[in-house]
C-alpha cells in the first residue's frame, strides 16, 4: 500500500497492526473533512494530475512493460527450461492431484484425447534437447514437475548428460524415492541439482485428505 499511498500527500498510513494508531488516523480523517477531500483529490500519485488511469490506460503500460521485457530476453539467456518427461508416471495416488486422484478422470480423458494414457518423452529425444538447451545459454533443467520424475526410465542418462553440459538440474519429487536407497539417489542428485523440492501436501493421513 505504501507504494500507492503517500502520508498526507493523497492518504494517510498508519503503523502497522497498530489498533490504536488505526483509531487516530481513522479519528483525524473524521475530523478533517477539507483535508480528506485534498487527499482525495491527489489520489493516483503516478499520474500528474493525481486521476486514477482508465482501464485503457492500465493495459496500455502493461503491454509496454511487457514488450521491453521481451526485447530484454531477446538478448538474454533462459535461465531454466522444463522436460515433460512422464507426467503421467507416479507411485502414488495423492487425493489432491489432478492426475493421479482417485477421485480425477484425468487418464480417461487423457486417452480419450489422444489416444494415449501415459505421455513420456522419448529417450533419444533428451540429449538433442540438453544439447539446444547448453547452446541457448540455458543454466538448469527441470525433470517432470508432474508425476514422479525418478520414475522416468532416463533419469541416470537426464542427470549425466545434462553434468556433462554444465546444466543443473532442479528437481520436485513426491519424496518416496522409489526403487533404490535414498542413499543411491543421494549419490546421483546431489552433485548435480540445484535443489531439491518436495512436494508435501499434508503432515498427517487426515490432513492430507482434506486438502
Amino acid at each position: 500500500m505504501a507504494e500507492y499511498v503517500q502520508h498526507e500527500v493523497n492518504g494517510l498510513l498508519y503503523e502497522h497492526r497498530s489498533v490504536q494508531d488505526l483509531v487516530s488516523k481513522m479519528q483525524w480523517a473524521s475530523d478533517h473533512p477539507p483535508e480528506m477531500v485534498r487527499l482525495g483529490k491527489r489520489g493516483y500519485l503516478y499520474h500528474e494530475n493525481g486521476v486514477v488511469p482508465s482501464i485503457a490506460e492500465h493495459v496500455q503500460k502493461l503491454v509496454s512493460i511487457y514488450q521491453n521485457v521481451l526485447k530484454k530476453r531477446a538478448t538474454q539467456s533462459l535461465w531454466r527450461i522444463t522436460l515433460d518427461t512422464n507426467p503421467e508416471d507416479c507411485n502414488l495416488k495423492c487425493v489432491m492431484c489432478e492426475e493421479h486422484s482417485e477421485f480425477s478422470n484425468y487418464i480417461d480423458l487423457l486417452q480419450k484425447e489422444t489416444g494415449v494414457r501415459k505421455r513420456r518423452m522419448p529417450v533419444e529425444w533428451i540429449e538433442n534437447i540438453l544439447d539446444q538447451a547448453s547452446a541457448l545459454g540455458v543454466r538448469e533443467i527441470i525433470p517432470s514437475t508432474m508425476g514422479e520424475p525418478l520414475i522416468y526410465n532416463a533419469i541416470d542418462r537426464i542427470y549425466s548428460l545434462a553434468k556433462e553440459r554444465g546444466l543443473k538440474a532442479n528437481l520436485t519429487t513426491n519424496g518416496t524415492f522409489p526403487r533404490r536407497s535414498v542413499e543411491e539417489w543421494a549419490k546421483m542428485i546431489l552433485p548435480n541439482t540445484s535443489d531439491v523440492k518436495i512436494s508435501w501436501n499434508g503432515a498427517t493421513k487426515a490432513t492430507t485428505k482434506k486438502s
